[in-house]
């Protein structure tokens, strides 16, 4: 899978990560809808002045717009026995992003990221004609978007209180330390666990690995935020081991660690820079 992206505007200085966060953005999608290895898209930046012209000439629209998208094949169509699929072209105006950013009050990446989004769903065959569509659509958005880190804050008292309910059922011993966490998936369903302690020190379960094992056991992979609750004064951040976990998921999931210290929020790869990954895992391409 690759995904090349190249600068055609002079108009809007480009931001820091923004290009990765584009790059990561697509990649997400495409592994959202099962599209591996073998894939590539192309995106280019562009001003407002080259997508009206684009507009114009594909689509009949003598106006400026934010995304295009220009599949490759129709929909339903083989890609051919090239060993590598060429999905389509995204062009993106930098200049409408950035409009677009400051009225909703949030910064140019993660706008363009949503436009990569946007622009990839169309690619693979997504549409917003009717309302059926429309919704449809918007749902792969909000959950690609989570995957990505962005709208993951949504339903945080929610996840924290799911937490704090398993911290009260956690098996500690020894430690005295009870611990509860609380994962989010993309569909917005939610799975708790704690922390078992044993005799044998190694044998003990991390409440973050109980609650991702129970989310797996449902049948979620999709995992977009994770609440840790703990009843010591100090504030415990997920140990080695459960960052390994929950990168191996989602190295782009929130992270929100509580406790009578006080709250903070992460994401999985600040926790964990340079984590372990094989290809084929989820946490691969992060």
């Amino acid at each position: 899978m690759g995904v090349l992206a190249s600068n055609l505007q002079e108009a809007v200085p480009l931001p820091a990560g923004l290009v990765e966060a584009v790059v990561r953005a697509v990649e997400r999608v495409l592994a959202l809808e099962g599209r591996g290895a073998g894939v590539e898209v192309s995106v280019a930046f562009v001003d407002d002045a080259r997508i009206r012209e684009l507009n114009r000439d594909y689509r009949g629209v003598d106006a400026p717009t934010d995304v295009l998208s220009f599949p490759l094949a129709e929909p339903g169509e083989a890609p051919g026995e090239i060993p590598v699929e060429l999905l389509g072209d995204i062009v993106i105006s930098l200049e409408a992003a950035a409009r677009q950013a400051r009225a909703c009050g949030h910064d140019l990446v993660r706008e363009a990221a949503y436009l990569a989004v946007h622009g990839t769903l169309h690619l693979l065959g997504y549409d917003h004609e009717n309302d059926e569509d429309y919704v449809r659509m918007r749902r792969r958005e909000k959950e690609a978007m989570a995957l990505l880190g962005w709208e993951a804050t949504e339903g945080e008292e929610e996840l924290l209180e799911a937490a704090r309910r398993a911290m009260h059922n956690a098996y500690a011993p020894y430690s005295g330390l009870r611990v509860g966490a609380a994962v989010r998936t993309a569909s917005g369903a939610v799975f708790a666990g704690c922390n078992v302690e044993n005799a044998s020190y190694g044998l003990t379960l991390c409440a973050e690995r109980a609650a991702v094992a129970c989310a797996v056991a449902a049948g979620e992979r999709d995992l977009v935020a994770v609440a840790v609750v703990g009843d010591a004064p100090e504030v415990h951040s997920p140990c080695g081991g459960c960052r390994q976990v929950l990168y191996e998921f989602n190295p782009e999931m929130l992270v929100v660690v509580a406790g009578p210290g006080g709250t903070y929020r992460y994401k999985v790869r600040e926790l964990l820079p340079d984590a372990f990954a094989l290809p084929g895992g989820k946490g691969a391409g992060g």
